[in-house]
């Protein structure tokens, strides 16, 4: 009767310290989006890593994971 569905829980790759990633932005194009490096991962009630703090080239900032396009894993 009732059956499993994946939804969120699978495929999603989680980044690491030290990934270089591209910030997605709305309304910018993807040519234009900032590239960072993680620094610190912060975790939500599921253990699942929800946000991430990044440096870019203009200092530090906080942003949630699906903003996030992993280039180069650590």
């Amino acid at each position: 009767m009732f059956c499993t569905r994946p939804k969120w829980r699978s495929g999603s790759i989680e980044p690491n310290v030290g990934n270089i990633v591209l910030i997605a932005e709305d309304n910018v194009n993807k040519g234009r989006w900032m590239m960072g490096r993680v620094l610190e991962l912060f975790y939500g009630r599921a253990g699942i890593v929800r946000s991430v703090r990044l440096k870019v080239a203009n200092g530090e900032m906080i942003r949630p994971t699906k903003k996030l396009r992993l280039l180069e894993p650590a």
